[in-house]
């Protein structure tokens, strides 16, 4: 009895020694900034970015190195970080980099990764920009990213700008729309993982510079979107909706179909009748132009508004399979919404 007490007791203080360990170097690694020292390299190398600009007196460091201004975001990810460079969609005010990420040459490497690639691309345009670089280690920069896969980069931004659509550019966004063939809209998506990961799918088939439409309810663009969506965020443009059900009116009159999303239900329509219906107006049109539509996706749990749902023209609803199963309660009974939205938005590309 007294040897499973003290195996007990003796785990329980490994793991409590473990937790304060990993604080004390979390706040070690803030304590570090402090000290310039740390974020220069012993022997820099010839490709990595000069920092002593940020040293300098016209440019003195900051007070407290690791505060942020309330209303940025880290963003992190080589990927997220890369493309928020290229694209300039956001100001950037500081880059975070790991420090033996920073020490090491591709070019000296063989066979490098895409990810060290990736890095060394986004010090070169850092470089360029002039942003300052600072160096930390890898619990510092998992503490800014809230322990999210940051492969060593973290870069401190403004936020990814919304426009609200409003009666003064009512005009102007319709106008833009117009061009583009399946116009989006998310009601009330509020996981920013499956956000992501349908601005990603939409990317990647829409292409870049197309315009999605978020309402009130749906999430924020927040870091965690953004490397989920693999730096789509940064591709794409946004329009915040204030009265969803008055704009679909707006899109119809550009002759389109608006389709809903919902579950499986005595008044919802397959996927492959929505699109014999798309291709037969399609064939029916004057010039035979490819028929646009307006759909719209709603919350994972609730599904989209009562309002916005009595705007539709068809409900839409992905079936199962059609198997007999022994236990059907233990079947999966319905898809993750950015799931369904891959399996729609490319059903509808090939009318």
């Amino acid at each position: 009895m007294s040897v499973r007490i003290a195996c007990s007791i003796c785990e329980r203080s490994k793991s409590f020694n473990y937790r304060v360990t990993c604080r004390f170097l979390s706040l070690s690694s803030y304590r570090c900034a402090k000290n310039p020292s740390f974020r220069r390299p012993r022997s820099p190398l010839s490709f990595r970015p000069k920092l002593d600009f940020e040293q300098s007196e016209d440019n003195p460091p900051d007070e407290f190195e690791f505060e942020s201004r309330q209303s940025n975001d880290f963003i992190y990810g080589v990927y997220p970080c890369l493309l928020a460079l290229k694209s300039k969609s956001r100001d950037v005010h500081r880059a975070f980099i790991r420090r033996d990420y920073y020490q090491t040459d591709p070019s000296r490497v063989q066979n490098p990764s895409k990810m060290l690639r990736g890095v060394r691309q986004i010090l070169d345009i850092l470089e360029e920009e002039r942003v300052p670089v600072m160096l930390y280690n890898r619990a510092a920069l998992s503490f800014m990213a809230q322990d999210k896969p940051h492969q060593g980069v973290v870069l401190e931004v403004s936020p990814r700008p919304v426009i609200t659509i409003e009666e003064d550019n009512m005009e102007e966004v319709l106008q833009l729309l117009a061009k583009q063939r399946h116009v989006v809209i998310l009601d009330g998506i509020r996981d920013p993982m499956n956000l992501g990961a349908i601005l990603r799918t939409f990317c990647f088939l829409m292409g870049s510079d197309n315009s999605v439409i978020l309402t009130r309810q749906t999430s924020v663009l927040s870091p965690a979107c953004a490397k989920a969506s693999s730096g789509a965020v940064e591709m794409l443009n946004f329009y915040k909706s204030l009265d969803t059900p008055a704009l679909i009116d707006k899109l119809r009159s550009q002759n389109r179909v608006v389709v809903g999303t919902d579950e499986p239900g005595p008044n919802t329509t397959s996927l492959e009748e929505i699109c014999h219906v798309m291709r037969k107006m399609s064939s029916e049109a004057a010039n035979n132009s490819e028929q646009k539509s307006v759909v719209v996706f709603g919350f994972e749990g609730s599904g989209v508004s009562k309002d916005v749902l009595e705007k539709c023209d068809h409900i839409l609803a992905i079936t199962s399979s059609e198997t007999e199963l022994e236990n059907p309660e233990l079947s999966v009974n319905s898809l993750n919404v950015s799931a369904a939205f891959a399996i729609i938005l490319y059903r509808l590309l090939q009318i």
